[in-house]
């Protein structure tokens, strides 16, 4: 996970969630990044803003051999910019 606080609105916060990769079925769109909004989670209201997945990017035999689930991410300060780092499918 990556909590974000939002420089340019006090109060925002975004978490970027990563999730676990499936191997059983390698060619699946799952996503892999989830990213919600938590600005109002002590009001119990989370808002999924984006998904991401890299799966398609990969052939089946990558995904089997080299273990490509999303590891970490990491924002510039601004939120303009994700770095999404895998396992074993690089940065």
């Amino acid at each position: 996970m990556f909590l974000w606080d939002d420089p340019e609105r006090p109060g925002r916060a975004l978490l970027y969630i990563s999730v676990p990769h499936n191997s059983e079925t390698p060619d699946d769109d799952t996503p892999n990044l989830l990213v919600t909004d938590i600005s109002k989670a002590r009001q119990g209201k989370f808002e999924e803003i984006a998904t991401f997945t890299a799966n398609p990017l990969y052939t089946p035999e990558d995904i089997e051999t080299k273990d490509v689930a999303l590891h970490s991410m990491g924002l510039n300060a601004e939120g303009t910019r994700t770095y999404l780092a895998y396992l074993g499918g690089a940065f």
